[in-house]
């Protein structure tokens, strides 16, 4: 899989700011902001620019109420990954 695929995945099973990982028809529904978060990885983004445009996606895009928290937790766990594939360990 590539890591766009992950990075949906994990967008859709741990962010999911619509509640919608329990639609089947509903699992690309982040693949735009995946691909968004593997390009700003890809340009040396931290996880904290990770997690603020996380929570623009919600506030501006979304217009839901930001969990900031869990934006965080979500960044550093896609960086994590992130840098585990590009060492090798994954």
């Amino acid at each position: 899989m590539k890591f766009e695929g992950v990075v949906s995945n994990i967008l859709l099973s741990d962010w999911d700011p619509i509640g919608v990982r329990d639609n089947p028809h509903a699992s690309a529904e982040y693949d735009c902001y995946a691909l968004r978060v593997v390009g700003m990885l890809h340009n040396g983004a931290n996880s904290g620019t990770i997690a603020e445009y996380l929570m623009s996606v919600e506030k501006d895009e979304l217009e839901v109420k930001v969990d900031d928290r869990k934006a965080k937790m979500v960044a550093e766990k896609i960086l994590n990954d992130f840098q585990k594939r590009k060492s090798g360990r994954i």
